[in-house]
This record gives C-alpha cells, sequence and structure tokens, in this order.
C-alpha cells in the first residue's frame, strides 16, 4: 500500500521589524534554507533609518504593512494578511533551525491538532547558551497563570484557531504571545510539543529579552492578565497556584518556620 502523499500545509511567517538590518539576513536565510514549497513570509515594517526595505527587496520579500505604532499593531495586522492554514512568528533578530517548517507542516497532518511548540535555547551574543526556554510539556492553563511557558519563536498554530479565541488585541501591546496562550488554553486548546527544536531565541537586546520583559515595560499587563486568567481556574487550581504564591512571598520567613512550611505543602498536595 503507498503512502499518501505529503500534503504541504501553507504556513505563514510574519516578521514585526523595525530598523532591523543588523540581523535580518540571518533571519531570512534561515526561512530560505527551509526549502520548504508553501511558505508565505509577511514583513511588517516600522519607520526605519536603515535598509531595512532593502533587505526585504534584495529576498524579493514585498513589505506586506507598514506601520507607526508598536510590534502588536503589526503582527496584528500580519495575522489578518495571512492566508496560510499555519501562523507563526519570526522576529528579525532570530532564526528557525534547518528543517523545522517540515517538522510543523508533519506535526499538523494530525488534524486534532491546533497548536505546536519546541523548547529553544536563547543565546547570547558570544553564542553561549544564556537559557533554556519551554521545556515543560503538557502545558495548562494553572500552569500558565504562573509564569509564560512556551517560546513564541518556536510556537505555531492554526488560523483558524487565532480567529476563534479573538486574536492578539492593542489592550496587551507587550506580552502579546502570552495573552494568546492564556486565551488558547482557557478555552481547552493544548499545545503539542515537538521534540527536536524548532528556532533559536537570540538575547541582542532588540527583540523584548525575556529576562527584562516582566520586570520592566510589561510588567503591569503581565500582572494584569495573570489576575484575568487566574479567575477562571478551577476552586482547586486556584488554591494551588494561591498557595505557590503565597510560600514565594513568604519564603524567608518559612525558612524561619519550617511548620509552616510544612502546611503550605500538605495544602498543595490535598488539592492537587
Amino acid at each position: 500500500m503507498e503512502e499518501s502523499p505529503i500534503n504541504f500545509k501553507r504556513i505563514s511567517i510574519v516578521m514585526p521589524v523595525k530598523n532591523g538590518a543588523k540581523y535580518l539576513r540571518r533571519a531570512l536565510d534561515s526561512l530560505k534554507i527551509q526549502n520548504y514549497p508553501n511558505l508565505e513570509i509577511l514583513a511588517c515594517v516600522g519607520p526605519s533609518i536603515d535598509n531595512t526595505k532593502e533587505i526585504f527587496k534584495e529576498y524579493g520579500i514585498p513589505i506586506a504593512y507598514e506601520d507607526d505604532n508598536n510590534a502588536a499593531d503589526a503582527l496584528i495586522n500580519g495575522y489578518r494578511l495571512a492566508t496560510g492554514e499555519i501562523l507563526g512568528l519570526l522576529p528579525h533578530d532570530d532564526e528557525i533551525l534547518p528543517g523545522a517548517l517540515h517538522k510543523v507542516n508533519l506535526a499538523f497532518q494530525d488534524h486534532n491538532i491546533e497548536w505546536v511548540y519546541s523548547a529553544t535555547n536563547s543565546i547570547n551574543t558570544d553564542g553561549s547558551i544564556h537559557s533554556r526556554l519551554g521545556n515543560e510539556t503538557n502545558v495548562t492553563l494553572e500552569m500558565m497563570v504562573e509564569r509564560n511557558l512556551i517560546p513564541t519563536i518556536s510556537s505555531f498554530f492554526k488560523k483558524e484557531t487565532y480567529l476563534r479565541v479573538g486574536g492578539i488585541r492593542k489592550a496587551f501591546p507587550y506580552p502579546t504571545d502570552y495573552e494568546l496562550w492564556l486565551k488558547m488554553l482557557a478555552v481547552g486548546t493544548r499545545p503539542h510539543k515537538i521534540k527536536d527544536d524548532l528556532a533559536i531565541f537570540h538575547v541582542t537586546g532588540l527583540n523584548g529579552s525575556m529576562d527584562t520583559i516582566e520586570t520592566t515595560i510589561t510588567a503591569p499587563e503581565v500582572k494584569q492578565l495573570r489576575d484575568i486568567y487566574f479567575k477562571k481556574l478551577s476552586l482547586g487550581a486556584k488554591i494551588r497556584v494561591g498557595a505557590r504564591r503565597y510560600r514565594a512571598r513568604l519564603k524567608p520567613l518559612l525558612k524561619k518556620y519550617p511548620i509552616a512550611d510544612r502546611f503550605l505543602r500538605r495544602l498543595h498536595k490535598i488539592v492537587r
């Protein structure tokens, strides 16, 4: 019996870029070597004083959208204009690993899968590994309410699913990915983890490094999102999350009073 041919689903990659000339060729080369036959690249360019536009032209990629606003506006319009069944995001200073899009397409041959991701290395400018992101499996809303566990650049999802949950909003212009993950988890969409790494996150200071994203600009928005989606948890999940948050705040005190620490740990086990 012959195997049915692979259906190369159309994959749309949105690239929000502003003054990205320094690293843009690396990102575009990482897409070029995919040799994926049904790829759409949407260049969403902010006002740039370098040769960002010329580089896209050099690679034969038209500018899909120009804006004077923020990255959230670029993403909203990029996803709106995308014609692919599968959506992804590539910042101009990161890269997709060889063969990644074929692995993504293979995963989506299972019609029950709506969202995939992989773990990702975060790399310093000297080439050393800064951190490892996305190690968790079987991610739930309860887990995500406490911390963003899924790397944006190694995440791909169906446009149908994106539209069903209402997409991303300008109300949260910085943690756009975090809000989208919370929305999808809240309606029961679970992410499927691909074993092989799909991308590399480069810590350049230009792409909203995960080191600073929750401690400076986006901290109020992240807290607001966590509060909103905490309310959507079951009673048991609320108690577990609350107990972990309480332990974290009282950590210095709990070291001094281990009985209280043991009580909180036991409470967590009871409601698990």
